[in-house]
């Protein structure tokens, strides 16, 4: 291969790559703006002060089944997966 030929393809090589690097650096500035939107969109609706109100449980989480019979009946209380075991918490009995 002679000189030129070498180098034409070298300069179309770092063509083609810088385009490249272009198009990647323009779609991350576009995904961190979509990030500070969603964050920003977040932020909005979160409504401070409403941490103390209990959250409003819907009637399938308010069913416990059976797991010898298959039967469901209602909760007692809102319940824990992990109480009983150890790290888990419990609830306070």
């Amino acid at each position: 291969m002679d000189k030129k030929l070498k180098k034409k393809l070298l300069l179309a090589r770092n063509k083609r790559h810088h385009q490249i690097n272009l198009l990647a650096e323009e779609q991350q500035k576009n995904t961190e703006l979509l990030r500070k939107e969603d964050k920003k969109r977040y932020d909005s609706l979160q409504k401070p002060g409403t941490s103390d109100v209990e959250p409003v449980w819907s009637a399938k989480l308010q069913e416990i089944r059976n797991k010898n019979t298959g039967r469901k009946r209602a909760a007692r209380d809102r319940w824990n997966r992990f109480a009983g075991t150890s790290d888990g918490g419990g609830r306070g009995r």
